[in-house]
């Protein structure tokens, strides 16, 4: 369960991230017509520097979305035991693990009996 949410907790920040960043590519675009619009006089400097303030804005939604979506990552690797740049993807199967191989186990290398002989 708590798997679970923490996997959803990382897809939605990850969609958040995408649609801050969408938003502030278009937000940049909106001030880049705003200045060209002032430039001929169609717009005053008041139009221009609101279109700056919401460019100011969306570039903090886009670092508070990277920050959410960073912190969801670390939560689930720290969670799953893997690196918060890996995302699993699930599966409706279980893979069989392969059966031990006699080089994998050594049980004269185990801890206890190493730490018993030092």
């Amino acid at each position: 369960m708590i798997t679970r949410t923490l996997y959803y907790r990382a897809q939605t920040a990850a969609s958040q991230l995408e649609a801050a960043e969408s938003s502030l590519q278009a937000t940049a675009a909106t001030v880049e017509s705003f200045q060209m619009r002032r430039e001929r006089g169609l717009l005053t400097d008041a139009d221009l520097l609101q279109a700056e303030a919401e460019l100011a804005a969306a570039r903090a939604q886009v670092l508070e979305a990277e920050r959410a979506h960073l912190d969801a990552m670390q939560d689930l690797g720290r969670h799953l035991g893997w690196g918060p740049e890996v995302l699993p993807m699930p599966s409706d199967s279980l893979a069989t693990p392969a059966p031990l191989q006699e080089t994998d186990h050594n049980p004269r290398a185990r801890a206890d009996l190493l730490a018993l002989e030092a």
